[in-house]
């Protein structure tokens, strides 16, 4: 065999292989799946977003009668895990699930290695409000205490927030210009630590999401003034919305979506989102997710949730434009 002919096999052999890899990465939508599906979380195993992702693994991998498995990728505040899968192959079998955080980062984060416009949104699953919660033992027996003292003492009430840009954030900022108070506000690297200065007296108050403070409600080691919703949460119905007792424009949630890496085969997206939404359709789904995380059923399409993020980007770029933070 001449030089130039073993070039040429050599060429072929090439040729066939990327023809392989290529018809691989680019699979019938109609198969999908035919492999192990990944869930990917940015956070450490055992927390609400991980246990929350394996409900959802269960739930999808009986659907599909195939494996859903979740990989936790955590570090840098959920950069380390979202970079992860914006860089996945978008071929339907990387999944990632977001929270309140995923379009906000980006926004105080000026090397975030993601964008929002990595990602396709397949569904938004929940969404629960914030609840403004104070020690069971505070002077601070209602909303109309705390919004009486804030405005007699402006800024000698601490409010615990998870740092810029995070929910809690948010909450207080709402609230004290809806109501026209000023708190002094105490970031946290956690809701746990938060929670345990508020029993313990160091801090005054908190909004928070519910899966943080549920059980210390339960418990009767905090009290729960009000939520942010635009209505009662089904978790805590005899508490009223902080619009009920007379302040406006005060609405947060806490909220879980799943995404895939952009350029994902639409029919493969609309058939995760319709599996998501079967998912959401099982009452024994919905009260098991709203049990463990206080969450409710949300649903709907890619473009529902790719307004919503729209939507939150808006009013968070405008929060951090309002409150002069510079991206870090």
């Amino acid at each position: 065999m001449n030089r130039r002919s073993a070039i040429a096999r050599m060429l072929v052999g090439v040729l066939v292989l990327a023809t392989a890899c290529i018809a691989q990465a680019d699979e019938d939508p109609a198969a999908y799946p035919s492999k192990t599906i990944r869930i990917i979380v940015p956070y450490a195993a055992g927390g609400g977003t991980d246990l929350l992702a394996r409900t959802w693994a269960d739930v999808l991998s009986k659907q599909f009668n195939q494996a859903v498995i979740v990989e936790n990728k955590a570090g840098g505040n959920g950069i380390i895990g979202t970079s992860y899968a914006a860089r996945s192959a978008p071929d339907g079998y990387t999944i990632y699930i977001a929270t309140y955080g995923f379009p906000v980062t980006p926004l105080l984060v000026k090397d975030a290695q993601y964008a929002v416009s990595d990602f396709a949104p397949i569904i938004r699953t929940g969404f629960g409000p914030l609840a403004l919660v104070v020690a069971a033992n505070s002077p601070i027996k209602d909303m109309q205490d705390l919004v009486a003292m804030a405005r007699a003492k402006p800024g000698a009430l601490n409010a615990a927030t998870l740092g810029d840009g995070s929910q809690e954030q948010m909450g207080a900022v709402k609230f004290q210009t809806s109501a026209g108070v000023k708190f002094t506000e105490v970031p946290y690297k956690g809701g746990a630590p938060a929670i345990q200065d508020i029993m313990a007296g160091n801090i005054q108050l908190m909004f928070e999401g519910l899966p943080t403070v549920m059980g210390f409600i339960k418990g009767g080691t905090i009290r729960v003034l009000a939520v942010t919703g635009a209505v009662r949460s089904s978790q805590l119905p005899n508490v009223p919305t902080i619009d009920e007792l007379g302040l406006k424009d005060v609405e947060v949630y806490s909220w879980t979506g799943f995404l895939v890496p952009a350029k994902t085969p639409r029919p493969i997206v609309d058939k995760l989102n319709a599996a998501f939404r079967k998912g959401l359709a099982d009452p024994a789904v919905v009260g098991k997710i709203a049990e463990t995380f206080g969450s409710d059923p949300a649903g709907g399409s890619p473009e529902d949730f790719q307004a919503f993020l729209a939507a939150r980007i808006k009013e968070n770029a405008e929060l951090i434009k309002a409150l002069n933070i510079k991206p870090q």
